[in-house]
């Protein structure tokens, strides 16, 4: 499971398979992407170009793609005898070379082989071309020897590709001949249709999907180095892209945050303001309470003796036909509003009451009028409500002393 999700994130559902070939001596690049869905190869795209820019400008840009050198540059011989050893076929086809400066690939079957070769420098020149237009190498073939992999999937004894003729006896080619005179056809490999000129581009496509190549090779550790600078380039392609993602991310959840923060800061701020006002408003108003607690404390607390005073004065003389309705020692002289002074009649006594006999009332006067705590008594009103009962207000005056 870990090595698809790897193998998918290192090389995707699309496979590209390019035969660079030639044709009545122009060159051709034949073309054919494979993309795979769930368990499934489908044909995605089939291209033919004259070079590889105008490929690069048709295929999706960093492309992966498996090469396959099927040109006049590649030689390819065959081999029958018994030797299954690769190095010892290659000098049986090509005894005067030096092998050094080529590259081989030989099919080794049961009784006959087959070898294709090729200069290293020609191969890297290529290769290069192909890199500097953004396509990535990632495996390579030589001649049309990449046909043995898919032999499997086919019915037709003699295949036709871009320049030679095949005859596949006992799922095995037994003949490759050279040609530029090819009767192209159409084949069906597996469900998978496909003509002539891109059965050797879809054989590459295949290989790549599902990983299977027949043939030896001198140049496994190039083909190493090739997929290995493409992981490369890949990982750090999407390492790039997630990093420049999760920092934007970052960003952005950084910005709400903050923003998230500098709202709630802000609101605060004003609740903070707003409370201070409230704060300050209370402050003065609990000044201005404790102002008026004081004044009516101090009020309260003056009088409280001196008022206790007076009315036992008052009443311990009062006579059984005097009924007193009030007693107020300092009257207001109006009503207690805000923001004003609270003023009080100072050194003034208020008194009203009942009264059923007019001389004993008036014989309880003149015995306050004796007392030295005060200075007058002013009578305000006497009036008559029955005959046998009066109402009555008057007002006592302290004395300073």
């Amino acid at each position: 499971m870990l090595q698809k999700i790897t193998s998918y994130l290192l090389f995707g559902n699309l496979y590209c398979g390019i035969e660079h070939t030639s044709i009545g001596g122009k060159e051709t690049i034949n073309t054919t992407i494979l993309k795979k869905t769930k368990k499934e190869l489908n044909i995605d795209n089939i291209y033919q170009f004259n070079s590889i820019e105008d490929l690069s400008e048709a295929i999706p840009k960093n492309t992966h793609a498996f090469l396959i050198l099927n040109n006049e540059n590649v030689l390819t011989k065959k081999v029958e005898n018994g030797q299954r050893e690769a190095v010892k076929l290659v000098h049986q086809a090509f005894p005067n070379i030096n092998i050094n400066d080529f590259m081989y690939e030989v099919l080794v079957q049961n009784d006959v082989h087959f070898v294709s070769i090729c200069r290293r420098s020609y191969i890297k020149e290529v290769i290069e071309s192909y890199k500097s237009k953004r396509i990535s190498i990632i495996n390579l073939s030589l001649g049309n020897l990449i046909v043995a992999n898919i032999t499997d999937f086919i019915d037709e004894k003699i295949i036709s590709t871009a320049n030679a003729e095949i005859e596949i006896s006992n799922y095995e080619i037994s003949r490759i001949e050279s040609s530029q005179t090819i009767d192209y056809a159409n084949y069906d490999l597996n469900g998978l249709e496909v003509n002539s000129k891109s059965i050797i581009s879809l054989s590459a496509a295949l290989v790549s999907a599902l990983e299977t190549h027949k043939s030896t090779t001198n140049f496994e550790s190039e083909k190493r180095q090739l997929k290995t600078a493409y992981g490369h380039t890949v990982f750090f392609r999407k390492f790039l892209t997630f990093g420049l993602v999760f920092i934007f991310a970052a960003l952005i959840i950084n910005f709400l945050v903050f923003n998230h923060y500098f709202n709630k800061l802000k609101t605060l701020e004003q609740s903070a303001k707003v409370n201070q006002n409230i704060k300050a408003q209370v402050a003065g108003l609990n000044e201005k309470v404790s102002k008026s607690q004081k004044m009516v404390d101090d009020l309260l607390n003056n009088n409280y003796s001196k008022s206790s005073y007076f009315i036992n004065e008052i009443v311990k003389d009062l006579p059984a036909s005097v009924q007193l309705k009030e007693l107020n020692y300092q009257p207001l002289l109006k009503r207690i509003k805000a923001e004003e002074a609270i003023k009080s009649e100072e050194e003034v006594i208020l008194v009203s009451g009942e009264s059923t006999d007019s001389n004993i009332f008036s014989d309880w006067i003149a015995l306050l009028e004796k007392k030295k705590w005060l200075s007058k008594v002013e009578v305000t009103d006497y009036a008559d409500i029955s005959t046998r009962r009066a109402d009555f207000k008057f007002k006592i005056l302290l004395s300073h002393d």
